[in-house]
């Protein structure tokens, strides 16, 4: 296995570790009573739903188990690329650094990866943000949608309060 398919591997081993982390954050969030209610409702997939959350403990320890193969194997492949690429105890020091102390990676923060890592911040995670640019945000918020939709509201907030001031002081009251 040459080095780039390594990290390519633990890459993709973190990525799916995060699915199952996901998947086990939405069935242990998930109320009983909601899942009833959608299969009252005849929902499609709701009976499915009604069997996982019957057995709840059951999906959730397999979930966290796969979660947790996905970071052990990422954290080998991780060394393994390290030791290779640096030195053996620089490898298994910077792979463990690395595994340890980052929970998310977030990879091109624009809106919604900046408010995902803020929301992962909030509960306690690490969070490592990879961005190209200088400054995280992405184009919707540098040079797109929003600067544009801000600029529209300053003018309109601007031009409202030139009109209250007119009709303010040709009123006389204040």
């Amino acid at each position: 296995m040459t080095g780039l398919s390594q990290l390519l591997g633990a890459i993709a081993l973190i990525g799916l570790g995060g699915l199952f982390a996901a998947i086990d954050a939405a069935i242990s969030t998930v109320s009983l009573a909601r899942v009833q209610e959608l299969v009252r409702d005849e929902r499609p997939g709701a009976g499915a739903l009604f069997k996982v959350m019957s057995e709840r403990p059951r999906y959730i320890n397999l979930v966290v188990l796969l979660r947790i193969v996905c970071e052990i194997s990422a954290t080998v492949l991780l060394a393994q690329f390290f030791y290779r690429a640096v030195s053996r105890e620089w490898g298994l020091f910077i792979a463990a650094v690395v595994m340890v102390v980052i929970s998310f990676v977030v990879i091109g923060v624009g809106p919604a990866g900046e408010k995902g890592a803020a929301q992962a911040a909030y509960f306690g995670k690490r969070v490592a943000c990879v961005e190209r640019a200088a400054e995280p945000g992405g184009a919707a918020v540098h040079t797109g949608t929003l600067p544009s939709k801000t600029l529209r509201e300053t003018a309109l907030g601007l031009r409202s309060a030139k009109f209250e001031t007119t009709i303010i002081q040709s009123t006389g009251k204040i």
